[in-house]
């Protein structure tokens, strides 16, 4: 396997593209449990909210 080029400073910062499109707890990153609704979440950097799910584990604990 060949190893991978450090991302881009201001890439590490953001939180993975799972989570910010629902597909994975906003929390743990989970995939494979049953993901709800957990509320919106707003990047600094464009302003966009983004709809994000929580797993079972997670549900009701709050956003930053």
């Amino acid at each position: 396997m060949r190893p991978q080029a450090p991302a881009p400073a201001d890439v590490v910062d953001q939180p993975p593209f799972a989570r910010l499109h629902g597909l994975a707890c906003w929390h743990c990153g989970a995939v494979t449990k049953t993901l709800t609704p957990a509320g919106e979440v707003t990047l600094d950097d464009d302003g966009k909210v983004w709809a994000v799910v929580a797993c079972e584990a997670h549900e009701g604990r709050p956003l930053p």
